[in-house]
């Protein structure tokens, strides 16, 4: 028994390895995972942003993706396809918990199989950085209604599968490059590859000090992106800045000693730090890495948040002995999903219950929780007593009792202000008005006119009935 449950145990190891090997090879593992940006906003009822809203993102397991305070502003995250639930956990003093808000992710055929123009380079096999890097490719989303990809494939095996590796974001100051200025409707969109390279300068830095927590950039990825930007700017043999691009394009304007389309601070100072310190003994250009994160620090405060996205892939299809690499380039419309929580504001309703019945003489009106569930709450005319009764409270005192209804909306989904009514009855009991509104009185008179004798002190002689005997 005991060697033939160890035979299957070894049988179904030999099957779940070959599983996994057969969808590593099939590719289903390395498709891209494509994610959508959503953006996250919470107001109150009117439609103004509300602050001081703890929040979470759940996915459809309940898994808690992602927690934050509401400040007013709108959250952007990037979300695969799938269901989600936006929540609020704690809301300011005068506003309800909602019920959670499904948030549906989907992405279009569109967005996810669209590619024509081109941008091609070569990859070649001397193991230098300056030329592994080309087998990155870009996949450029743009909030303000255009997409832009650029993805790599082999031309030997152009349907190979690639990996997703991470998404990152640019400053605002990058989006003026060439690059972006041709994705437009009548656009040429086939574009050079520095102007490529110039997005990747800005974006190596930006991901590593400013998103590294939740993007998890390794050190390689970082290395890969930096060497992209080194060789855009350097002939990398002697480590000198280009005066033409890969297509004999002058980099260089003479007149403002600044290098294209790198931008004026940009391109001077990785220019002067490349050639001020290329016969430096020991200089390496990777270590040159300071003067593009002085760089990059001034851009960032040309912006305070990125005007677009870029996915980063790699081919898993590339060999040693590869041969060139293909980049593809479109534009797209792109629609960033929106979803707002609305935190409705709440009031309450109170009313006066007067008793006219003798100082409860018949000893039949009801005690504070009896009346209770006889009372009923209307809001615009429809009965809501269930959704509401956990909130009614109701004070006894001598002839009165206060009612009150707490936790109510204050305004209807057409954000007009619900008109609450309160009806109260009770057995024995007749009242002057059917409905009474917040701030109303109801007055409850006794009708049972069978009343209990008064006695006062007016002492009656009894006689005793004789005895009957048989």
């Amino acid at each position: 028994m005991k060697k033939l449950l160890s035979l299957l145990l070894t049988f179904a190891l030999i099957l779940s390895v070959c599983s996994a090997a057969g969808a590593q090879e099939g590719g289903g593992e390395d498709l891209p995972v494509i994610k959508k940006p959503v953006e996250i906003s919470v107001t109150d009822d009117l439609g103004e942003p509300l602050p001081g809203v703890s929040v979470q993102l759940t996915d459809e397991d309940n898994n808690v993706l992602e927690a934050w305070e509401s400040d007013g502003g709108k959250l952007k995250l990037y979300l695969e396809e799938g269901d989600y639930a936006v929540e609020s956990l704690v809301v300011p003093e005068g506003y309800l918990l909602e019920a959670p808000l499904e948030v549906a992710v989907e992405l279009t055929e569109e967005e996810q199989n669209v590619f024509v123009g081109h941008c091609s380079y070569n990859h070649t096999d001397n193991g230098d950085f300056c030329t592994d890097p080309t087998h990155v490719g870009f996949e450029l989303y743009s909030i303000n209604g255009q997409i832009a990809y650029c993805f790599n494939h082999c031309l030997a095996n152009p349907n190979g599968s690639s990996q997703y590796i991470m998404q990152v974001a640019c400053p605002d100051f990058l989006w003026d490059h060439a690059l972006n200025k041709k994705v437009d409707e009548t656009a040429d969109l086939e574009s050079q590859k520095q102007d490529l390279y110039d997005h990747v300068l800005g974006i190596v830095y930006h991901s590593r000090d400013l998103y590294n927590a939740p993007y998890n950039f390794t050190e390689a990825q970082i290395r890969w992106l930096t060497y992209i930007a080194i060789k855009s700017y350097t002939d990398c043999e002697h480590i000198a800045f280009k005066n033409y691009d890969d297509y004999g394009n002058n980099m260089y304007d003479k007149v403002t000693h600044t290098y294209q389309p790198g931008g004026t601070v940009w391109g001077s100072v990785v220019h002067h730090a490349a050639a001020d310190n290329k016969n430096v003994e020991g200089y390496d250009a990777v270590q040159a890495l300071s003067v593009y994160k002085e760089a990059y620090d001034y851009l960032r405060t040309c912006t305070t948040h990125p005007n677009y996205e870029l996915y980063i892939y790699y081919p898993t299809n590339w060999d040693a002995n590869g041969g060139g690499y293909q980049c593809l380039i479109t534009g797209q419309p792109v629609i960033t999903k929106k979803a707002t929580l609305v935190v409705r504001e709440a009031t309450s309703v109170e009313i006066l219950c007067q008793w006219n019945d003798q100082n409860n003489r018949n000893r039949i009106r009801p005690g504070a929780a009896g009346f209770a569930s006889s009372l009923e709450l209307f809001a615009d005319g429809v009965n809501v007593t269930d959704l509401y009764r956990d909130g009614l409270i109701v004070e006894e005192h001598d002839s009165t009792y206060v009612v009150n209804f707490s936790g109510l909306p204050k305004r209807n989904d057409e954000k007009q202000e619900i008109v609450y009514t309160v009806r109260a009855s009770a057995f024995g009991y007749s009242t002057d008005v059917s409905f009474a509104p917040d701030g109303g009185t109801i007055v409850l008179t006794c009708t049972d006119q069978i009343l209990l004798p008064v006695n006062h002190g007016v002492i009656k002689p009894v006689r005793p009935r004789p005895i009957f005997r048989p």
